[in-house]
């Protein structure tokens, strides 16, 4: 299963195996969401950790924002 997440403005996180198609609805899929600003900072900190070993990779990273 490959689990994915997607935080808005640190406040609301949306997260699981769930993929963002037509398609999925159809599958055995997972997807949550947190509303809470404490959990989202911890996903953030998640990304921040993943995107810093990829560089140490010498990978590309693709995301929307700043």
């Amino acid at each position: 299963m490959q689990n994915k997440f997607c935080i808005i403005d640190f406040e609301k996180v949306i997260y699981g195996s769930y993929n963002w198609t037509n398609k999925a609805q159809y599958n055995d899929e997972t997807i949550s969401i947190i509303d809470r600003r404490l959990e989202s900072k911890k996903f953030a900190e998640q990304f921040l950790k993943i995107k810093l070993e990829i560089k140490k990779q010498n990978w590309t990273v693709i995301y929307l924002g700043n």
